[in-house]
């Protein structure tokens, strides 16, 4: 008994860290029929000085995206994808954001659908930019790449794979692109933006492990998809502030060129390839309750059997609470799923070893 009377002590010194850092929920991240927003981003065969501009992990900290490139514009939509003659290949995406370059009119769209409970789930993106003969890039299955709800400390990962021809040497060829990604939320702070003004900012480090493999067949007439080459990485981090989403994103160089010896870019790399600013939008801001408010008062009691009953108040604009534990409060902590539930208890059944557990309780909307 001892041992869980500690463990509810720190619990609450858990939860009290946890109100002071941002929480981003899908309301954050979606956007309805007929929003948009603009962003301010650098020629992209210019690459950008970003030492001074990503921070480090941990927080918080201050992000100043009130200056930077203006040389170009992003014009990033969201319309009903079954009225759009791009659309047809993605035939249960309820959400097409295409994205216009307004220098040249070019435009990319991301097609996906916000899942309750789950998060922003992709199903392929559309893009002329010439590389592949099929513009229509349909996943082979739908990824997640913004969780439901997103908290510092975060960790996802997700692998993307379509096939597509590739123009070589003339002709086209089959190909499997495979892109690997890891995401983890290691910061957060306050942005700056222009024109919008500051607010909180949660922020997002995705690396990507990216490998091409060609279609070939053998004197027997038997084909299958080899490496062509060894993988490219890429890094982006992205800036997700409460009420706006992805308001700022700064992207790296590729590293590698099939040849091999590529490592990828460190979280502090000095050159950008984009950086983006979102400096208008016509998404309002939610009024009143807009996203869950932390649990405070989580209470612990363990009967004789090694079960633990972890009781709280119900608090506001919470749908959900995910319970986890950890046994271990040192560096990388790693938490543990206790379970789910919409009512303001849970039972941890599974306490009957000698180790301690420290519980938190997470919100969501």
């Amino acid at each position: 008994m001892k041992t869980h009377f500690s463990t509810f002590i720190i619990s609450l010194v858990t939860a009290a860290q946890l109100a002071a850092q941002p929480i981003i929920s899908d309301t954050d991240m979606a956007f309805k029929t007929g929003e948009y927003y603009k962003a301010y981003a650098n020629t992209p065969s210019i690459l950008v000085d970003v030492s001074s501009v990503i921070g480090k992990k941990g927080g918080p900290q201050f992000w100043d995206f009130s200056t930077g490139p203006t040389n170009d514009v992003f014009l990033y939509e969201y319309i009903d994808p079954r009225g759009t003659a791009v659309g047809t290949s993605f035939p249960r995406a309820t959400v097409a954001e295409r994205k216009t370059t307004l220098s040249t009119g070019d435009q990319e769209w991301l097609f996906y659908t916000q899942v309750p409970n789950v998060g922003r789930t992709v199903y392929g993106a559309y893009s002329n930019d010439g590389l592949f003969a099929d513009a229509a890039q349909v996943f082979g299955a739908p990824v997640v790449d913004f969780p439901v709800s997103i908290k510092l400390g975060d960790t996802w990962s997700n692998v993307i794979t379509w096939t597509n021809n590739l123009g070589l040497l003339g002709d086209d060829f089959p190909v499997r692109i495979i892109i690997t990604s890891s995401f983890s939320a290691d910061a957060y702070g306050v942005a700056d933006l222009p024109n919008l003004g500051f607010g909180d900012v949660l922020r997002v480090n995705q690396l990507d492990e990216i490998q091409l493999q060609l279609f070939s067949e053998d004197d027997e007439g038997q084909g299958s998809f080899n490496s062509l080459g060894a993988p490219v990485f890429s890094r982006f981090f992205y800036w997700l502030m409460q009420g706006r989403g992805i308001v700022a994103t700064i992207s790296s160089e590729t590293t590698g060129n099939l040849e091999g010896n590529a490592t990828p870019p460190p979280d502090n790399f000095a050159r950008a390839g984009y950086l983006v600013r979102m400096f208008e939008t016509n998404k309002k801001l939610a009024q009143g309750c807009d996203r869950p408010s932390p649990v405070t008062d989580l209470k612990i009691t363990v009967d004789s059997k090694g079960r633990a009953l972890l009781k709280w108040t119900v608090t506001e604009c919470t749908v959900s609470y995910r319970v986890e534990y950890t046994e271990n409060l040192g560096a990388g902590v790693l938490w543990t799923s206790v379970g789910s539930t919409p009512s303001n208890f849970l039972i941890d059944p599974g306490n009957t070893g000698t180790k301690a557990r420290y519980y938190r309780v997470v919100s969501i909307k």
